[in-house]
């Protein structure tokens, strides 16, 4: 008899322990306010220790339920993205940074080198790149036939200006051809004796 009353009372216990892990699985599911009149009445017949741990554990899932949601930071973000998003954002921001103080760079370069003095002796001058406004002090070899006019225009002077600089070269009428050497002077460097030797 004792065997079977200990196993009663063990089966009594089982099952009183898995009636109340569903009567916490309906109430996490619907949540203390929207019991049914069941429920209610089990939760009476809780004792006060297992309606203490009820009611800490519906205050809990109420605390973690009312967290914002987790933003993820910066790092995180940047260490998850794909390496070619990585890379362009970079060449973004290089741009961005670079762009604006390019011009400003190559203003300063200019402007140095008008000031630089050159030598005297004209087969030691540089070579141009091309015909613009700001071109001075250099030598430029003609990739294509260009009239007198037109090279004036691009240096934005005179062609009689251009042609006193280039006795060389036979003025005015005839264009010049692909490899003949424009000598371009302004008269704004100064010109220094350089020795060669």
């Amino acid at each position: 008899m004792n065997k079977t009353s200990a196993n009663l009372r063990s089966q009594a216990a089982k099952d009183h322990i898995s009636a109340k892990r569903e009567f916490f699985k309906t109430l996490d599911k619907s949540g203390p306010l929207n019991l049914s009149d069941q429920d209610l009445a089990k939760l009476q017949r809780l004792d006060a220790s297992a309606r203490k741990k009820l009611f800490l554990r519906v205050k809990v899932r109420k605390v973690e339920q009312s967290k914002p949601p987790k933003v993820p930071r910066l790092k995180e973000v940047w260490r998850h993205a794909p390496p070619s998003l990585r890379r362009f954002i970079c060449s973004l921001v290089l741009i961005v940074v670079i762009a604006p103080v390019w011009p400003v760079t190559q203003a300063a370069l200019q402007f140095y080198e008008s000031y630089q003095p050159v030598p005297q002796d004209v087969r030691y001058w540089p070579q141009c790149e091309r015909l613009t406004p700001s071109t001075d002090a250099c030598i430029y070899t003609v990739q294509k036939s260009l009239t007198w006019t037109q090279a004036a225009s691009y240096l934005v002077m005179t062609a009689e200006d251009l042609a006193r600089h280039n006795t060389h070269l036979a003025c005015c009428n005839t264009p010049l051809g692909k490899g003949a050497q424009l000598i371009v002077w302004r008269g704004n460097r100064q010109l220094v004796e350089v020795n060669h030797d």
